[in-house]
């Protein structure tokens, strides 16, 4: 199977299990803690890994659910920087080998956000959070870098990367200001996620369907 058919395959696999996840989720949020059910704007998406939802309920289906679901976005992530590496590699070697392996540190971390609850472990689990998004944000520059650079004729593609970029560097700088004053968060800051997770499912989607480049030459940067 082609990377480009995992990634999809990955991205279909994280909706269902986050849906499922957040069917079950009991309730509550860093901002409203008695609230039921889950919310799609006000939650994150590691809350359904918590095996206590935040209003107290146990939710121990929904958890290994929410835990799944990441090593599903774990993998379309992982599938995604070697797909696009894939892509670029004939005309640009060095600069596919380092957003493979740029990618590959983000997605390592991102397995251990939903095995770091952050009800557990506090901060350590927003150290874990800010070294995925790090490490995920440089693939992610680098990517869009190469599609502009490579593959100037997706104008598509290159607008909603650069999009991307605004919203992750965004949701990141909201996330590092919310931690001194951990249990205030910015309300703003779980909208910016989701919205960043939607466009980026889709700009994946979108970047599955490449193909290798072809006429290599030799990668003068």
């Amino acid at each position: 199977m082609s990377m480009g058919r995992v990634l999809v395959a990955m991205v279909c696999l994280f909706v269902l299990l986050h849906g499922l996840a957040a069917g079950l989720y009991p309730g509550g949020t860093w901002f409203h803690r008695g609230a039921e059910g889950y919310d799609l704007w006000l939650n994150f998406l590691c809350d359904v890994t918590q095996p206590t939802a935040l209003n107290g309920a146990p939710n121990a289906l929904g958890a290994r659910l929410g835990v799944a679901s990441f090593a599903a976005l774990c993998g379309a992530l992982g599938a995604l920087w070697w797909h696009l590496a894939g892509v670029i590699t004939p005309v640009a070697p060095r600069r596919g080998r380092w957003l493979a392996w740029v990618g590959t540190v983000g997605c390592l971390a991102l397995v251990a956000v939903p095995l770091t609850p952050s009800l557990r472990f506090g901060h350590l689990h927003a150290a874990v959070v800010l070294l995925a998004v790090t490490a995920s944000l440089a693939a992610l520059v680098m990517a869009v870098a190469a599609i502009a650079r490579h593959l100037g004729s997706h104008r598509v593609l290159r607008a909603m990367g650069d999009a991307l970029v605004l919203l992750v560097t965004l949701d990141a700088v909201l996330y590092a200001v919310s931690l001194p004053r951990w249990g205030v968060m910015l309300t703003a800051l779980p909208m910016v996620q989701k919205l960043a997770t939607l466009l980026g499912l889709g700009w994946m989607l979108c970047l599955a369907r490449l193909a290798p480049l072809s006429a290599p030459r030799s990668e003068t940067a």
